[in-house]
């Protein structure tokens, strides 16, 4: 009997919280006594003697070439969109070519509807399960209604109260993903997906080094929204050998669209009836 393996990638790094140590000064300066004293005149035939030490001027520090290439984090650029949808891509093979492994995660947000709808999708093969497994599941989120699952297993229906929802959405923002980004270089300034972005390139640092495979492929880019430094489109491809037989190979993309363009998001029946069976 073969066991269902759910694969879930969770990538995620918790918000730095920084404290600015604030120093308060007195608002009167204190006054020192002026103290009167007779200081004895040089000579007329004697040299008033000069400084000889030079006066370094503070130097400014160099400016970065290019515009800004730090995008701030997914979860906060998304939260300055009224609407948006985005697809989330990891894809892993290797050493052998039976080995394979791929998730794909879609949502849809609507802020003015105060809704989402998740898809997600899975496919799994290995030497001890060659024969491949998949699933595919939706969730959706109405305010503070919720329905889950897939037309296979059948959907689930939830309902919590608005100060549960409250909480759920403080806990939400402890934690925030950060894309893998290193060294990255310019390359020129484009429209996707009907926003104007810059486009960066970049390659991983050291890959291989303390492993010692042979690395085949070593590029990622991505696009910066120029209004805001969200992320619009992310790809990352490595390819490493650690012998002649096998290949290892990962593949991640993200990608944004749909910004800011009107939606109509809508449970299914099918949850409506799950919605009905509970009440």
């Amino acid at each position: 009997m073969r066991f269902k393996l759910v694969f879930l990638i969770v990538i995620v790094s918790l918000l730095s919280l920084g404290c600015n140590l604030m120093q308060i000064a007195d608002s009167t300066e204190s006054q020192e006594p002026t103290v009167q004293a007779t200081a004895e005149q040089p000579a007329a035939d004697q040299a008033v003697p000069q400084s000889t030490e030079s006066v370094t001027q503070p130097q400014k520090p160099e400016e970065p070439s290019g515009p800004p290439s730090v995008p701030v984090s997914l979860r906060k650029g998304l939260s300055t969109l009224d609407s948006y949808k985005i697809s989330f891509e990891t894809e892993t093979t290797g050493p052998t070519a039976v080995e394979v492994s791929r998730m794909k995660i879609q949502q849809e947000y609507s802020s003015a509807q105060d809704s989402s709808i998740t898809f997600t999708e899975n496919y799994e093969q290995s030497i001890e399960e060659p024969e491949p497994y998949t699933s595919q599941s939706y969730s959706y989120q109405f305010g503070t209604e919720s329905c889950s699952g897939s037309a296979e297993d059948g959907y689930e229906f939830s309902s919590i109260e608005p100060a549960q929802k409250e909480m759920q959405d403080i806990l939400t923002g402890f934690f925030d993903l950060e894309m893998l980004i290193e060294s990255p270089e310019f390359v020129g300034s484009e429209m996707v997906n009907g926003v104007q972005t810059n486009h960066f390139q970049f390659a991983l640092d050291g890959l291989g080094v303390e492993s010692g495979v042979e690395v085949v492929t070593n590029q990622g880019e991505y696009w910066l929204a120029v209004d805001g430094q969200y992320l619009v489109r992310y790809s990352l491809l490595i390819e490493t050998r650690p012998n002649p037989e096998n290949l290892n190979h990962l593949k991640v993309t993200v990608n944004l669209e749909d910004i800011n363009q009107p939606k109509d998001l809508v449970m299914p029946q099918a949850c409506l009836d799950a919605k009905n069976a509970t009440e």
